[in-house]
């Protein structure tokens, strides 16, 4: 692994337990990694170069994967990340009125719960109160807790959910490079940037999902 991760670039959000988790992974895995924080004395600032610590609200760091262009995004903080900087970047509003559509579309198992005033809805395998294992290997078929079947991944789901409702939809695949370590991949979210740049969409979907848990943000111009 280490021959594979020597050359990439890795952008981590958040300087926490999970922060520190994807920054110790991937420093060992030999990538450089850069390490977004607006605590200075954050847990894991000690495990990035000094140079690599960029002092800055993660809510307004898309501006980092646009000039850095890194190999991976790895969000840890609260909320959705994708979806806040897409909102942030394009100056976007919620779009309510559509969670209905996408709900209606989807096992009522897996709805956790909505934000209505910011239109973000919460998905998740994992039984109502119940909290994943940290070590957790992500079989593919069933939880490593439950032992619950899991016929599809979430993320392929949320895109069922969304598919043909919005000018533009996306779903962001948080790959699992380590247990409670995902990563998206830059090429995809700058791809998407791109995509509504040159359409100029006026209703948006930005999802964020791996196998088992998901968020959703719905967006209008």
């Amino acid at each position: 692994m280490s021959k594979i991760m020597g050359n990439k670039t890795v952008l981590v959000i958040g300087g926490g337990n999970y922060g520190t988790k994807a920054c110790r992974y991937f420093k060992e895995q030999k990538a450089r990694v850069i390490l977004v924080d607006n605590d200075p004395e954050c847990k894991a600032k000690a495990l990035v170069a000094k140079n690599d610590f960029v002092l800055k609200d993660a809510r307004s760091a898309w501006d980092l994967a646009l000039k850095l262009k890194p190999d991976f995004i790895v969000p840890t903080n609260a909320g959705h990340t994708c979806g806040k900087w897409i909102r942030e970047y394009f100056r976007l509003k919620p779009l309510s009125d559509s969670i209905s559509d996408v709900t209606r579309r989807l096992p009522q198992s897996l709805f956790l719960g909505f934000d209505e005033p910011n239109a973000a809805l919460i998905f998740s395998y994992m039984t109502r109160g119940k909290l994943c294992r940290e070590d957790c290997p992500h079989p593919p078929t069933e939880c490593a807790l439950t032992r619950e079947p899991r016929p599809a991944p979430l993320y392929k789901l949320l895109e069922y959910g969304v598919f043909e409702l919005f000018d533009c939809a996306k779903i962001f695949v948080s790959e699992q490079m380590a247990p409670s370590v995902g990563a998206i991949k830059t090429s995809e979210f700058l791809a998407f940037v791109k995509e509504i740049e040159t359409k100029k969409p006026k209703t948006l979907a930005v999802g964020t999902a791996c196998r088992c848990h998901g968020i959703l943000n719905l967006f209008k111009n």
